[in-house]
Parts: structure tokens; C-alpha cells; sequence
């Protein structure tokens, strides 16, 4: 017996309709530089210089982010507040020497200004809303 075409039909519509969307490109790109110099957030550089930089990302359509940066050596850093694009950003700690950066909005591009004095860095990457980091880096600033 011959199944009918409309039943194989509308098997494959079904499938495919029910198919998760796969994404041409990903969530979250973290370019090598952005509009205040250097990107902080470039996954490929550790090293930099005391000057200015930018903590920068261009998050997709259902991305999610939060940046922590801290010191183990007790380093600070400073961001220029008029500079700030889609950050929600936390007071800085003085006792954890920790400060948070939370993406606002998807879809959109995250940047401020931002220096550090020399010493090292932690900085940890919470993506597409996860409990734990999805990567670390580490960084030293001359």
C-alpha cells in the first residue's frame, strides 16, 4: 500500500518547523579593538599597556552577558561614565576588589572607556546567562 503524499507531507513540514534555528554567526563577538582603544574583552590578547581601552561587545538577538573583573594584587581600574553603552554596571569593591558589568540589552553593542593601573587581572565572562564563568582570562597591565 502507497502512503499518501500529503502524509509525508506534512511529517516533513512537522520536522522541519520543529527544528531548533541554528545560528549563522555567534551570540556574542568580542572584536580586537573598539572606539577607546584596545578591547579588554578580545579572547586572543592578555597584555597592555596603562592607557586607555575599551570593554566591548556586540551581543546578538537572545544574547546574554556579565563581565567581573578583579584584582588579585589589589589593582583598580577606572571607566569614564559618560563613555558607558548598554552597561549596568555595580559599585566597585573595595573589599573583594571586584566590580561587575552587566550587558543591558541584546541585540546591541556593549562599550565604555576604561583604564587600569599596571598589575594583573582577572576578568571572568558569564555568557548566555550561565551560573558559572564560560571562560576566564586573565590579563597583566604594564
Amino acid at each position: 500500500m502507497k502512503t499518501p503524499s500529503f502524509i509525508i507531507l506534512a511529517i516533513f513540514s512537522i520536522i522541519l518547523f520543529s527544528c531548533k534555528k541554528i545560528p549563522t554567526q555567534p551570540y556574542i563577538i568580542y572584536k580586537t579593538s573598539g572606539f577607546f582603544g584596545d578591547n579588554i574583552l578580545d579572547t586572543n590578547k592578555f597584555f597592555y599597556d596603562a592607557t586607555q581601552h575599551s570593554l566591548g561587545a556586540n551581543l546578538s538577538t537572545d544574547a546574554a552577558l556579565k563581565i567581573i573583573i578583579s584584582s588579585p594584587e589589589n589593582g583598580i581600574w577606572f571607566y569614564e561614565t559618560g563613555s558607558v553603552t548598554n552597561w549596568a554596571i555595580n559599585d566597585f569593591n573595595f573589599n573583594t576588589y571586584t566590580q561587575f558589568f552587566n550587558a543591558v540589552n541584546n541585540n546591541q553593542k556593549c562599550e565604555l572607556n576604561i583604564s587600569f593601573i599596571p598589575g594583573n587581572y582577572k576578568i571572568e565572562y558569564y555568557e548566555m546567562g550561565a551560573l558559572t564563568p564560560t571562560r576566564i582570562k586573565y590579563i597583566n597591565v604594564k
